[in-house]
């Protein structure tokens, strides 16, 4: 993913938590605020900056389930995640906050067209209010 701009976000330290207090920090090393599914934090979060002020933040949690044929004793993991919009503002210049935009259309789109250009085989499915982005392992 990295070929088309996306990057593993900064692990959360004393030094990333100090940013956050800066009134101009970069927004590569700034890391992603948490969202939880189920009282856990995802296993895997990934940046892409667009500016000075904005970035997408994509974040992967591995459930309980399993995928597979009848040669794999326990399958592959099953992921899911979400895909987000922050806009990073500076209020009075004293410290750093997001706001997450509440455009769900957008970075869905980005990201499809980003692994579609990173040669990720994936397929959008779109049911009702819901959205489903299939990765399928070759």
């Amino acid at each position: 993913m990295q070929s088309v701009r996306w990057q593993t976000a900064p692990e959360w330290s004393f030094k990333g938590m100090l940013l956050w207090l800066l009134p101009a920090p970069p927004a590569d090393q700034l890391p992603a605020l948490p969202k939880f599914n189920r009282g856990r934090g995802p296993q895997l979060t990934f940046l892409r900056i667009e500016g000075v002020g904005d970035r997408y933040v994509l974040r992967l949690w591995q459930s309980d389930y399993f995928v597979g044929d009848d040669n794999r004793v326990q399958g592959v993991p099953l992921w899911f995640g979400m895909v987000t919009r922050e806009r990073i503002m500076r209020p009075l210049s004293l410290v750093t906050t997001t706001r997450t935009d509440k455009d769900w259309i957008t970075p869905q789109t980005v990201l499809s067209r980003d692994l579609v250009a990173a040669s990720v085989p994936a397929r959008v499915v779109r049911e009702a209010s819901r959205v489903v982005l299939q990765i399928v392992e070759n």
